[in-house]
């Protein structure tokens, strides 16, 4: 019941940002925000998670969210997620999953090149902003350095 009540506040907090009454109706299907971001790597990093910055290189692939921290308290951290995305307007996204430690949701503007998002780490739920440094749509990136990406 907190998960779904967590996602709902966060598609709220989507239209509230955007300005759009009927948002959740614009938004795309996963499949659909596919076709724009299969296969491309973005870097984005935050200013203060876990009490320092961090740094995450992203690999969208095959519906699936590969990353690899690089930099501050998530530096060697690597992994697979299956997340939920939708395309909230051109160029904004909304993704969402079920981590081991709780739900990530993360609004990724590539207009603005910030992201913003809520981790839950058990019962807590904390708000996170950062960078978005390269544009995987725009630019190379440098991918996750994984040994298994699909």
């Amino acid at each position: 019941m907190r998960s779904i009540l967590l996602v709902g506040l966060i598609l709220l907090q989507c239209q509230l940002i955007l300005g759009q009454d009927e948002a959740a109706q614009e938004m795309s299907s996963t499949a659909e925000v596919h076709q724009d971001l299969d296969g491309k790597v973005f870097h984005w990093g935050y200013s203060n998670l876990g009490g320092g910055p961090a740094s995450f290189r992203v690999l969208i692939k095959n519906e699936k969210l590969h990353f690899e921290g690089v930099a501050g308290v998530v530096k060697g951290a690597i992994g697979t997620n299956t997340p939920q995305f939708s395309k909230i307007d051109e160029g904004v996204y909304f993704i969402t999953w079920q981590a081991s430690h709780g739900i990530e949701s993360l609004v990724i503007n590539l207009n603005t090149m910030k992201v913003n998002g809520h981790l839950q780490f058990g019962d807590e739920l904390s708000a996170i902003g950062g960078d978005i440094t390269c544009n995987g749509l725009m630019e190379e990136c440098d991918a996750p350095k994984l040994k298994e990406i699909e």
